[in-house]
């Protein structure tokens, strides 16, 4: 690569460090399934909660509020966590933003590479930065599921093909008190968790240990298997608890000493992400979801987490899990949708950035705004693919990581 070029290849991550010992917390419970006052975070990043000591892999830099609050997949424990289990992940930097990249080669299609909600960007993303970095990074083809709206632009006029419409997420913002936390919920949410406190429900923190056979995963397996769907593979989760200790909270709500229902959060930099909840009959009558949350919230606002990301908003497909999310008082947003360049259809997506640009300054010279030229974009049959699509975004990410495939 030339040295003069804008793309700088910075290095492979390869995590083959032997795993640590769990260190499952020790489980005191909070009385009556109720949390007191949110504790304070001592210098260093320490938090004492349930018994349990939760510490960030960088715990001063990551909580600081100028810190970019980096989705999962664009963090440095993800990609440690994929070395780990051997899928190469290359962290690239570009003009403005840097991104992590899964690499794989597959026979016929030669390399692929999937940006996952990235790259991040220190500004506005510019499509100048996108032009070329499937060929710098030395990719056949390469993937990008856009984190926001303003990235999506920046690939359309970068000449990207968009292959998936966008997907929606909820977040739960952790930058307030909690009084404001309460304030945003809806009222029957509100309602179903002063139910789960005064249910009797003892609730417990502890840090997930590396363990195959745990017993949430062996729950989770059963009922993805019985609903039909599929989430980051299990051994990336237990990657990321050898990797970092602390950096996977099991939260568990507990009656007559048997659980009754549990939560699992992937916790990284100043995001908090929500990955695995379980329950059974007994733990959905007592509201122990809602209980479990909100202690959550509690607890990883304290700890210095600005984001609690509550996974996939989807409303058609999953109707009692999107209410369950809006009302804990969520931020639903779009994400930016699935783009393609692929070296195949290099003359098509070069035409379609000339035109774009040509568009642009048409644009500019009629005095037409920017949010009506987007507004034309979006009108356009190419920008509207059928909601079946939405779903694709979770395919390729998870093919990228479980399918066989040469490096």
């Amino acid at each position: 690569m030339p040295e003069h070029h804008p793309f700088n290849l910075q290095h492979i991550y390869s995590a083959q460090r032997a795993a640590p010992e769990p260190r499952g917390g020790r489980e005191a419970p909070a009385p009556g399934g109720r949390l007191g006052r949110c504790p304070a975070v001592p210098p260093g990043g320490r938090v004492m909660w349930g018994g349990s000591e939760f510490q960030a892999e960088t715990p001063d830099a990551a909580r600081h509020p100028s810190a970019p609050a980096l989705p999962l997949q664009q963090s440095p424990l993800y990609a440690e966590a994929l070395a780990g289990i051997g899928v190469p992940v290359v962290q690239h930097s570009l003009p403005g933003g840097q991104a992590l990249v899964i690499r794989r080669r597959w026979p016929v299609l030669g390399t692929v590479g999937l940006i996952s909600r990235g790259p991040y960007w220190a500004g506005l993303p510019g499509y100048q930065a996108l032009v070329g970095l499937r060929r710098a990074a030395g990719l056949g083809h390469l993937i990008i599921n856009a984190e926001t709206a303003a990235d999506a632009r920046a690939l359309d006029a970068a000449g990207f093909l968009r292959i998936a419409a966008p997907r929606k997420v909820a977040e739960l913002p952790l930058t307030g008190l909690v009084t404001d936390f309460w304030a945003a919920m809806g009222v029957k949410w509100r309602n179903r968790l002063r139910h789960g406190q005064k249910s009797g429900l003892v609730t417990r923190q502890t840090a997930f240990p590396p363990d195959p056979h745990h017993w949430l995963l062996a729950h989770d397996i059963a009922q993805q298997h019985r609903r039909g769907y599929r989430t980051l593979p299990h051994n990336i989760i237990l990657a990321m608890a050898a990797a970092s200790p602390g950096a996977v909270q099991l939260f568990t709500a507990r009656a007559n000493g048997r659980i009754m229902a549990a939560m699992l959060f992937l916790c990284q930099g100043s995001v908090a992400s929500y990955h695995i909840g379980w329950t059974n009959p007994q733990g959905r009558a007592t509201s122990a979801h809602n209980l479990l949350l909100w202690q959550a919230m509690q607890v990883f606002g304290a700890s210095g987490h600005r984001i609690l990301d509550l996974g996939d908003y989807a409303p058609d497909q999953t109707p009692g899990l999107a209410r369950f999310k809006r009302g804990s008082g969520a931020v639903i947003r779009d994400l930016g949708g699935t783009w393609l360049d692929s070296a195949i259809l290099a003359p098509v997506i070069g035409a379609r950035r000339r035109m774009r640009q040509t568009g642009r300054e048409s644009d500019t010279l009629s005095g037409n705004t920017a949010q009506q030229a987007g507004a034309r974009r979006r009108d356009r049959p190419d920008f509207q693919p059928g909601k079946h699509m939405q779903c694709v975004q979770l395919q390729i990410d998870h093919r990228m990581i479980t399918d066989p495939a040469t490096h």
